[in-house]
């Protein structure tokens, strides 16, 4: 399944075949060059944004910049669920009648589901993975083919869009690509990557047994607040204090412990 965008995973991993200039391989010399540039770009503007790397030599200083191209970017849990919940919602609604509709946006209200003021009165995150746990219930046409490629995107989600794989993921996306497939549905970039990258990411670059909401934008804040409140509570301090250093390590001890207590 192809999208009507182009799909930067793809691109990658086609780029051999590409045009040899653009793709070529960036070596640590490359980025020695790099950081040269810089330094002598704002050593002209301001001293104080002067870009330390006469000392530079040790190519290992460099490996994070000859990361994997998709170990830098993660596939989006979050946009995946809201553009292709709302592509299958936007889907049913429009073949509902006046009376159906009337019924679905009741049981809305009574599950406390609410369109976002903004975007067009789509749905957030939370909201959508509401609609998807609740699809059963939401009053829409059973026979419709969107609303049944819906019930197996729930599939999906259930399986592997949170924190832990959960049944067997692998099937649940084959099951809503043949699903979505006879829907009719144009395919869009986020079905395609869903279809075709997911898999492949997830046995990749993901531990035995992770899902993929554990790599996601709101696992992330989690835990950068789960951080701001343990040191603002516990042991924040000045950077001058000579403890700084002690308080810094206790903290990332803490909320280390913390999640390794979750885990277990």
């Amino acid at each position: 399944m192809n999208g009507r965008h182009p799909c930067i995973w793809c691109t990658w991993d086609n780029r051999r075949g590409l045009d040899s200039v653009q793709w070529e391989e960036r070596s640590s010399a490359h980025h020695l060059e790099m950081f040269q540039n810089l330094q002598d770009m704002y050593q002209g503007d301001s001293k104080n944004h002067a870009i330390d790397c006469d000392g530079i030599e040790d190519r290992q200083a460099l490996n994070v910049w000859l990361v994997d191209f998709m170990q830098m970017f993660n596939l989006p849990e979050l946009h995946l669920l809201l553009g292709i919940g709302q592509k299958l919602y936007d889907a049913i609604l429009i073949t509902m009648s006046e009376d159906e509709k009337e019924h679905h946006e009741a049981i809305l209200k009574k599950l406390n589901i609410h369109r976002s003021a903004y975007h067009g009165g789509a749905f957030e995150g939370n909201a959508m993975r509401k609609i998807t746990k609740e699809v059963l219930e939401l009053g829409f046409p059973k026979s419709n083919s969107s609303y049944i490629t819906l019930v197996k995107f729930r599939c999906v989600v259930d399986s592997c869009f949170g924190k832990h794989i959960k049944g067997d993921f692998k099937m649940a996306i084959y099951h809503f690509e043949q699903t979505f497939k006879q829907s009719g549905l144009s395919c869009s970039t986020k079905v395609h990557v869903l279809c075709r990258h997911l898999i492949p990411f997830s046995t990749k670059h993901l531990p035995d047994g992770m899902g993929l909401g554990s790599v996601s934008e709101q696992a992330f804040e989690s835990a950068l607040s789960r951080f701001g409140r343990v040191w603002e509570t516990r042991y924040k301090c000045q950077e001058e204090n000579e403890k700084f250093p002690e308080c810094l390590l206790n903290t990332v001890s803490d909320v280390n412990f913390v999640n390794f207590i979750n885990k277990s």
